[in-house]
């Protein structure tokens, strides 16, 4: 399968449309489904705020905790309750917590850039907003992949069963946007019908002359970067241009709407909106045992003759549409596909090796490592998400280092190195010829304007700080939302089926509401 996407003429430059003007339709019409990427004048209502512009607020911002003892997660009335009746007062219910005492996962620089493999330190994010005030250049937050984790306090204030739940909602929602939320649209309107992946923050400090850069790679889901401090500048390459990329990993797939995947073995077992195909399978079998289970009652509760010769016929079809699905998913789980695995309750594929990623934008995908897929939006990353049952009690609140070895570069990483396509003529690209004769596109990007990149799309980022006075001098923050890739261009029904609608607004949006319940912002 060939990419069928937009590939940019020589010369193009890329378009800049004003917020107001777009609708969710005309986004989606425009450029989401002809993956043409776009800078939009313009920020998220949500983030259009002073406290957005400001890392020590958002360190500082105080929420007030009550939780339910649900035996099902968070428990959206229960909570209600429990925050009407507690306002004003902590009691044994309820506890003030703060976003800085969030532990975050935070780079280093290697030679200049980020991305390196190197291990990640772990920080309050108190103490990256400090240290970043105070002129370290040489730390950077990026996404939270790695591991789930809290504060000792918040951890013992959570059931097992609540704790789990934070756990899946993190997957979409990563420290310390956790504590976050009553300053954030989940959903924007501006997405419409696309399926959101994940919202992650990142916030680093370089020199507004010349900044840290990440390395060149693409990311496995569509992409709406916010930026809110400093200033980027982008290289981009259009996924057809894949071939040129020196790509660390080897057999890629390209799919029509540009996503990349690397095919181990004899098939690919993901779909080209990021699904694999055994946990479709599986919603699958659980939707026509849904719709069977429906009909027999139906029939069994009918009195006339009439409807239920009529239902009878609807419940065989139903019976022999679940068998098929069954066979199919029996054969997946024959057949050896290596992501049989659970996918941890989100819908998202659970990694192998958490700790493959590393780059800006996302970066390497390995379809066993698929949430590894989707890293580092911004400029430089790595990520990978545990999402085992295993409840954490974490003690260390200081930086720590695990390793300092290199990891290998993910395979959605170019072999180009890191910086080289921030300099003009760069003497480094004599060894990757091919990325010379490719249309390379650029595009900086100013505070509250965002950029909406498809996935596959190659970028390299570099990042610099703000020019302005004050405590945020130096500093660049941005909030992005990765989203799952549409397979369509229809805008009620961006994907193939309902299997991502239904993991969002099943799964992951009901403990959101439920979480948002439990927080109130002081």
């Amino acid at each position: 399968m060939e990419y069928t996407g937009f590939k940019p003429p020589a010369n193009w430059t890329i378009e800049r449309v004003k917020l107001e003007t777009l609708s969710p339709e005309s986004f989606f019409e425009n450029y989401v489904a002809k993956r043409k990427p776009v800078v939009v004048c313009g920020v998220l209502p949500s983030f259009n705020t002073d406290e957005w512009n400001d890392p020590t607020f958002l360190a500082g911002f105080k929420t007030k905790i009550s939780v339910t003892g649900s035996s099902n997660g968070f428990d959206v009335a229960k909570s209600t309750r429990k925050l009407s009746a507690s306002k004003g007062n902590l009691n044994s219910t309820s506890r003030s917590i703060t976003a800085g005492d969030c532990l975050v996962q935070v780079e280093t620089k290697v030679d200049g850039a980020f991305g390196s493999g190197k291990e990640r330190m772990r920080m309050p994010f108190s103490e990256l907003v400090d240290r970043l005030v105070k002129g370290d250049s040489n730390i950077y937050m990026t996404t939270q992949y790695e591991d789930f984790e809290t504060s000792p306090e918040l951890t013992a204030s959570l059931s097992d069963d609540e704790l789990n739940a934070l756990r899946t909602i993190s997957t979409w929602c990563q420290n310390p946007l956790t504590h976050l939320l009553p300053l954030l649209n989940p959903r924007p309107p501006l997405l419409g019908n696309l399926a959101p992946q994940q919202i992650n923050l990142w916030l680093g400090r370089s020199s507004p002359d010349g900044g840290s850069s990440s390395g060149l790679h693409h990311d496995f889901a569509d992409n709406l970067y916010s930026l809110l401090l400093g200033k980027k500048s982008f290289k981009l390459f259009a996924p057809s241009e894949a071939g040129n990329m020196y790509l660390a990993g080897t057999n890629p797939r390209i799919f029509a709407n540009g996503l990349i995947a690397y095919v181990e073995g004899k098939r690919c077992t993901v779909r080209a909106d990021g699904a694999r195909h055994i946990d479709v399978a599986q919603w699958k079998v659980r939707t026509c045992q849904r719709t069977v289970d429906e009909l027999e009652s139906k029939l069994a509760k009918s009195r006339k003759k009439k409807d239920k010769g009529t239902l009878q016929e609807e419940l065989s079809l139903a019976e022999a549409e679940l068998e098929a699905s069954m066979d199919s998913l029996l054969a997946l789980q024959v057949g050896g596909d290596t992501m049989g695995q659970s996918s941890g309750g989100n819908g998202l594929a659970a990694e192998d090796d958490e700790d493959e990623d590393e780059g800006d934008e996302g970066d390497g995908n390995d379809i066993d490592d698929f949430e590894d897929d989707f890293e580092d939006v911004d400029d430089d990353t790595e990520d990978g998400n545990d999402s085992s049952g295993k409840r954490q009690r974490l003690t260390a609140t200081s930086t720590t280092f695990a390793s300092n070895a290199p990891k290998p570069l993910p395979p959605s990483f170019s072999k180009v190195p890191a910086g080289t396509l921030t300099k003009p003529d760069p003497p480094a690209l004599n060894d990757f010829p091919l990325v010379r004769l490719s249309n390379g596109i650029d595009c900086d990007l100013e505070p509250g304007e965002m950029l909406y990149l498809p996935a596959g799309w190659f970028h390299e980022v570099s990042s610099r700080g703000d020019s302005g006075e004050g405590a945020t001098s130096g500093l660049h923050m941005a909030v992005n939302y990765w989203l799952h890739p549409p397979t369509t261009t229809t805008f009620e029904s961006p994907y193939e089926d309902g299997y991502w609608r239904e993991v969002w607004e099943d799964t992951i949006e009901p403990q959101l509401k439920a979480w948002r319940t439990c927080l109130v912002g002081k």
